[in-house]
């Protein structure tokens, strides 16, 4: 079965080395994760991330707790982060924080290459995955946004 992919783009007014940094950090995933999804860090390996670092978390959505483990797999900076899961909810999943210069802005696009659960039900199910990762992206956007700019 075929792969997904979601993409989001905002501009915010902030400096490259600052919007990278925050990304470096998984303790703000709490910082501009949605009102319902909680996100507890169990283990990680490196802090700042950088390549090759595993972080552990529990996330609980709705009551419903999951591991999901994910690997930085690929780090340019200050213009990529990707991470992609080990294990967790879906069948393939690998995100990529893209940064780009514009102007005396910063370019931010998440790009989420996935595969869905549950096999054909899960591929039956996208619209509602899509509009999940539509929501929550752009939550997390107007957060980053918040916080970083001045």
């Amino acid at each position: 079965m075929t792969m997904f992919e979601f993409r989001k783009k905002i501009n915010i007014k902030c400096n490259i080395d600052d919007i990278f940094r925050f990304h470096l950090n998984p303790e703000n995933i709490n910082v501009i994760s949605p009102p319902g999804l909680n996100a507890k860090i169990v283990s990680i390996t490196d802090k700042p991330l950088k390549s090759g670092s595993v972080v552990k978390l529990e996330v609980s959505q709705l009551g419903i707790k999951s591991i999901w483990v994910i690997e930085i797999v690929e780090y340019s900076y200050p213009r990529v982060i990707c991470d992609q899961q080990r294990s967790g909810f879906f069948n393939y999943w690998k995100h990529y924080h893209i940064f780009e210069v514009a102007g005396d802005e910063v370019e931010m696009t998440d790009k989420v290459i996935l595969k869905p659960p549950l096999g054909l039900l899960g591929y039956m199910a996208y619209p509602a995955i899509w509009l999940g990762l539509s929501f929550m992206f752009r939550y997390r956007h107007y957060k980053t946004k918040k916080v970083l700019e001045k």
